[in-house]
């Protein structure tokens, strides 16, 4: 649920929980119409398969601060043919992904338009020598750049 004043929230989705799941679960939604200008403030109502409703405390998220754009994820690493890429927030803007050799040569470049970005990439990695590898991505507006390895 979201609010813009902390005391009138609407319902901003749904997600339903997994049966299959015991105890506490992980879930995530994204929230479409994001005031990036304005305080946010959201709380989560949970409700149970018996019926019951439960309000979780109210969350304050202010405009330009560190959390707006998280870090990716790169797994395993290190990896051997395969590697994956999971947004933890997803993106309007257009984006990239490069890996380069320690020589500086590209190895791989993906990129997405404005509202394409995907939630999880997935690269094979068959064809990389074993070794070190650098990526660069661009996500959000930011770039993020760190090593991977390739056993």
């Amino acid at each position: 649920m979201k609010a813009g004043d902390a005391i009138t929230f609407e319902e901003i989705g749904f997600m339903p929980s997994n049966p299959d799941a015991h105890g506490a679960g992980s879930y995530m939604l994204q929230h479409p119409d994001y005031a990036r200008n304005a305080i946010n403030y959201y709380r989560l109502r949970q409700l149970d398969s018996n019926g019951t409703n439960h309000y979780h405390r109210v969350i304050e998220v202010r405009p330009g601060q560190s959390g707006d754009v998280l870090a990716p994820v790169l797994f395993p690493n290190p990896f051997q043919n395969v590697i994956t890429i999971r947004f933890k927030t997803l993106s309007t803007e257009a984006g990239s992904v490069e890996l380069f050799d320690l020589q500086g040569r590209q190895v791989f470049q993906s990129d997405w338009a404005k509202d394409q970005q995907p939630e999880d990439m997935t690269i094979e990695t068959e064809r990389f020598a074993p070794g070190v590898y650098v990526y660069r991505i661009v996500a959000g507006g930011k770039v993020f750049s760190g090593k991977v390895v390739r056993e």
